[in-house]
């Protein structure tokens, strides 16, 4: 953030304020968190002064005046009012910028609950913060020369300041970005991850070479990750779900009924990422799959998402309670072993079990058109709830066949080109600080920077990230960072794709 705040206030000849992104209601609904900040604003200590350390002049929380509550108090009711059902929160839309999404994704984290009662004072009163936040940040920014934004979350609350200004002020460059990638933000894209569209048509413009040795890292990489070798490609996942042994015995029965296996996903972090799906939320998904069991006769059984959460967990547990038709397998209960006792299809919304199961074979049904294998055809994509519902009532009928040179050009496209080492600029120093994705967060990492520090770097850095500000590029390149596909990604034994 350092070099990406400086950056930009040297091209703009801007100063830097600083607010408090992520989950920005919890500053106004939580009244520790908000005394703990205006004190450590009078006296920096902690992250404000790292923040004070690369030139942030100001520290300032959404705060807004009785005139402009009665505004908000006037679109709240209003909302209120359209909202029915789960579907409704999710398509609120002020001032015909669409807000649904950040609101119901920040409830769910903040009060740490799968779904959502919009009949509980919680909610209401969540709603009604979330609209005041909306109405500072349409203030600031038409009071205020803003010239860019950085920002690290564009899926909670946090981000009200970047829709807007996506949508209203167009000219102000909207920027977020990490060890692996730098990305710029404008209506149409308007987070992170939004880019798997355009992949197949930027691997079609590779040279052949480029092409095939491609698909070539892809085949050695994938292989590498189904068999649980650690690749350095797995997010948050503390340990690769691909490692684990064998389970103590066979859970998977052994009959002649269809068998599911549901990736469960996350149920609080962020379900609306890659933008609306067939549910309003995980929870409401799950218990739309309780209401096929009832009218089929398959076997189900739910995986946890690798980054174990001990919250997702216990709703999972309660809900196999409540539905008896599901089976939910023990944490150590690998995916090796899945493999080996047979699944004939798997379940996600947009996981990359889309991916990891087709390689294997298995046809994958995603509960959403807006995933990441939508443009592919090695996973089953509906169009519509209806067409979901549709497939799932019938799974006799359904046959795909799967190609895996599609999933290892998506691999590659996904998981080495679009990575730019932009910051470290040392592959091996970068796995180092990457072995544990916890400790990217800590002073660990830090200090393998700064050892490692040169004038070379610190210049190719800075130029590295004018030249993509300049440009109308979503990603940052490899080009602009002055490396060769070919010889300075696909051909180094020491490549760490996605982290």
């Amino acid at each position: 953030m350092s070099y990406i705040t400086n950056v930009l206030a040297l091209k703009y000849s801007a100063n830097i304020y600083a607010f408090p992104g992520y989950v920005t209601n919890k500053y106004t609904l939580d009244w520790k968190s908000k005394i703990k900040f205006c004190v450590a604003n009078l006296i920096p200590v902690k992250q404000f002064l790292i923040y004070v350390s690369f030139g942030t002049r100001k520290f300032f929380y959404p705060k807004i005046n009785n005139y402009e509550t009665t505004i908000a108090l006037k679109i709240y009711k209003k909302k209120l009012n359209t909202l029915k059902k789960l579907e409704d929160i999710c398509k609120i839309k002020i001032n015909d910028i669409y807000v649904g999404d950040l609101i119901y994704d920040s409830y769910l984290k903040f009060y740490k609950i799968p779904t959502i009662d919009i009949n509980d004072q919680r909610f209401k009163n969540f709603l009604f913060e979330s609209i005041k936040c909306f109405v500072f940040w349409r203030k600031y920014l038409s009071k205020n020369s803003v010239k860019a934004i950085v920002i690290t979350h564009v899926v909670y609350s946090g981000a009200m300041l970047t829709r807007i200004a996506a949508y209203k002020y167009p000219k102000i460059k909207i920027i977020s970005g990490n060890s692996n990638s730098v990305y710029s933000f404008n209506k149409i894209k308007q987070n992170p991850w939004l880019n798997f569209g355009s992949l197949r048509r930027e691997f079609l413009k590779l040279s052949n070479t480029e092409k095939k040795k491609g698909l070539k890292l892809s085949k050695r990489l994938i292989e590498k990750r189904l068999h649980g070798i650690e690749n350095f490609d797995l997010n948050s996942a503390k340990k690769s779900p691909y490692s684990l042994g064998y389970y103590k015995k066979r859970i998977i029965k052994k009959n002649s009924n269809i068998k599911i296996i549901i990736a469960a996903h996350c149920f609080l972090d962020s379900p609306h990422i890659y933008g609306n799906f067939f549910f309003p939320d995980f929870m409401q998904w799950f218990n739309f799959l309780a209401q096929v069991s009832k009218q089929t006769n398959y076997d189900w059984y739910i995986k946890s998402h690798p980054n174990f959460n001990p919250l997702t967990y216990n709703f999972l547990k309660e809900f196999v309670k409540q539905n008896k038709k599901f089976i939910l397998l023990p944490l150590n209960y690998g995916h090796k072993q899945i493999f080996k006792e047979k699944i004939d299809f798997a379940l996600t919304v947009y996981g990359t079990i889309g991916w990891e199961y087709a390689y294997k074979g298995i046809p994958v049904i995603n509960a959403s058109k807006n995933n990441p294998h939508s443009n592919y055809d090695f996973n089953i994509n509906p169009k519509s709830f209806s067409e979901y519902k549709k497939i799932l009532l019938d799974l006799k009928k359904i046959k795909i066949k799967i190609n895996k040179s599609q999933i290892k050009e998506y691999y590659f496209m996904a998981y080495v080109y679009h990575v730019v080492d932009w910051l470290f600029r040392d592959q091996i120093l970068l796995k180092k600080a990457l072995k544990d994705f916890d400790r990217s967060f800590k002073d660990q990492t830090y200090k393998k920077w700064v050892n490692n520090f040169s004038k070379t770097k610190h210049h190719k850095i800075i130029n590295s990230l004018s030249t993509f500000f300049r440009s109308k590029n979503y990603k940052i390149l490899q080009k602009q960072c002055e490396y060769n596909l070919t010889t300075d990604i696909i051909n180094k034994k020491q490549f760490v794709p996605k982290t």
